[in-house]
């Protein structure tokens, strides 16, 4: 569960996801575009903008483009799988 508080600390909007960030619960009186884990929500799309990336919860998955630059909105979603530590990488 997590929750939007007003400046008074009084509890203003309130979010329950499931363990992918699906949302499954909601309750709002203010407008707030930071969601699943801090992530700006894409209502067209499904995904959340994380800063380094996209997340789509319906299959837990991040990708992105943050390795060019910039990001086409008319090209295919590159999928970036990182090793900690690493040096592998898989592109699809």
């Amino acid at each position: 569960m997590a929750g939007l508080t007003d400046s008074s600390g009084d509890l203003v909007d309130q979010y329950s996801y499931d363990p992918l960030g699906n949302l499954t619960s909601s309750t709002t009186n203010v407008a707030n575009p930071f969601t699943f884990q801090g992530g700006m929500y894409d209502s067209g799309t499904g995904f959340y903008y994380t800063g380094s990336g996209y997340y789509d919860p319906a299959n837990g998955q991040s990708f992105g483009c943050q390795d060019q630059g910039w990001v086409d909105p008319g090209a295919a979603p590159v999928l970036n799988t990182h090793v900690e530590g690493g040096h592998h990488r898989a592109e699809a």
